[in-house]
């Protein structure tokens, strides 16, 4: 469908030895403010749940120095274009 995805991810200066830690795309176009993030940005209008679960991948492991490196592959329902900058 044009919006499948690898999301690869490589996380660094979080929580040492975090065990589930949960990554996504947010519906905000800025980190910098916390009111500005919003929730996991996915298309309801195409999918019929919230992908960014566990079960589809969307978590990491992070070592004693709260760094993590990995990828899963994950369909929010946006294109890549419609994904740039979230």
């Amino acid at each position: 469908s044009g919006t499948e995805m690898l999301f690869e991810y490589d996380v660094y200066e979080n929580e040492d030895h975090c065990k589930d830690c949960r990554i996504h795309i947010a519906v905000g176009m800025t980190c910098k403010d916390a009111d500005e993030v919003g929730g996991h940005y996915w298309n309801s209008d195409v999918l019929d749940k919230d992908p960014w679960t566990r079960r589809n991948g969307a978590y990491y492991d992070s070592n004693n120095n709260g760094k993590a490196i990995g990828a899963f592959e994950i369909d929010n329902g946006y294109s890549y274009e419609e994904n740039l900058g979230h």
